[in-house]
């Protein structure tokens, strides 16, 4: 057991903020892209995202977004046990995904609004509006790299410090990594496109995120396991004396 008392309160608080903010978080990403005709591959989706959905997509994501830094906390102390160089990355890296994330969430709406200014436009105005998005698209494609890749080494490391064995966690956990389940959900689109695979396919990186805190909130509700130390937990090792 991590965790008991306040102590254990707080780490069940902090995941239940971690699946709000999940939950969140796939309503402002689905509201801000979806579309039934799918077709992510293009700014043209952009064209069938009303008003009222890019308003609530952006303001529900860029508002909510920074409790993932609450929940991110939540997950240190689970593998925290691991040891600095097993937790300490992971929680950086994750911790800036959520920093960061919040501009490349907000800059979606202001892409969707020049594509839309093209509708009915003259050719000269399609023309301006065309090298807009082309800069504008210099603003937000960098930014979404840096975030997917620092999500990817961060996804990674938890993986590792959860196969370890040294942490809260079994390490049947690490099935719930962000990376798996955003595979698995992108597989679906790409390979078997269907109504809910095209659904989801636009909250795939906050689902992944909801599935991981949901997962991490039950297995530490009770303080978690014990972490192994030298191939045993510690209660094997006092019981071997």
């Amino acid at each position: 057991m991590i965790a008991q008392g306040r102590t254990l309160k707080l780490l069940r608080l902090t995941g239940i903020v971690g699946i709000i903010t999940g939950i969140a978080m796939s309503i402002a990403d689905i509201s801000l892209l979806y579309s039934s005709a799918g077709g992510y591959e293009s700014d043209a989706v952009l064209l069938t995202i009303p008003m009222w959905r890019l308003l609530l997509g952006h303001y529900l994501g860029v508002l909510m977004l920074p409790f993932y830094l609450i929940a991110v906390w939540h997950l240190y102390e689970g593998i925290k046990p691991g040891g600095a160089w097993l937790s300490i990355p992971v929680a950086a890296l994750l911790g800036y995904v959520a920093a960061a994330g919040g501009a490349f969430h907000g800059s979606i709406a202001g892409l969707a609004l020049i594509v839309q200014a093209g509708v009915g436009a003259s050719p000269e105005t399609q023309t301006v509006l065309t090298h807009l998005l082309a800069n504008a698209h210099q603003f937000v494609e960098p930014l979404q790299a840096v975030v997917f890749l620092a999500g990817f080494v961060g996804s990674m490391w938890l993986g590792a410090a959860i196969l370890s064995g040294h942490t809260a966690y079994p390490r049947w956990f690490v099935l719930a990594n962000p990376v798996l389940v955003h595979a698995v959900l992108f597989a679906s689109y790409s390979l078997t496109p269907n109504p809910v695979s095209t659904l989801l396919l636009p909250a795939t990186a906050s689902l992944s995120l909801l599935i991981l805190f949901g997962f991490s909130t039950a297995l530490l509700w009770n303080g978690g396991r014990e972490p192994q130390r030298g191939g045993q937990t510690a209660f094997a090792a006092e019981a071997g004396g």
